[in-house]
């Protein structure tokens, strides 16, 4: 998931830096681009990645 995401940050147009997390949360380092707001990003990394979870069936049910 921590390559998906990065992929995200990077079609934006911004630098990440660090990834990591626990499996409940993450925690993302980057350098941001003042063209795109915080919350558009922050929009396309939570639906984007909630979004390939749910394609591969990673989780049993609906991840959201």
């Amino acid at each position: 998931m921590y390559k998906y995401i990065t992929g995200i940050v990077q079609n934006n147009k911004h630098k990440l830096l660090a990834i990591n997390g626990m499996p409940d949360h993450v925690h993302i380092l980057f350098g941001f681009r003042p063209s795109q707001s915080l919350s558009e990003l922050m929009q396309d990394i939570k639906g984007g990645s909630s979004k390939w979870i749910n394609e591969k069936g990673f989780v049993k049910g609906k991840f959201s």
